[in-house]
């Protein structure tokens, strides 16, 4: 039987941050059920302007 890999999720409405194994339904402190994965790499933004195109 697999193991469960414990992830972060951040819910969308009181911006409470938890770890859950598995696949939560609601947020424990609001039970909202809109949650935002937070995984590793993907929290990270972006840096503008970082592009490949050149300008000339």
């Amino acid at each position: 039987m697999p193991k469960e890999t414990v992830r972060k999720y951040r819910c969308a409405s009181c911006g409470r941050t938890f770890e859950y194994e598995g696949k939560p339904e609601k947020c424990p402190d609001c039970r909202c059920r809109i949650l935002i994965l937070l995984e590793g790499e993907s929290i990270r933004q972006p840096s503008s302007g970082s592009g490949c195109a050149s300008s000339g």
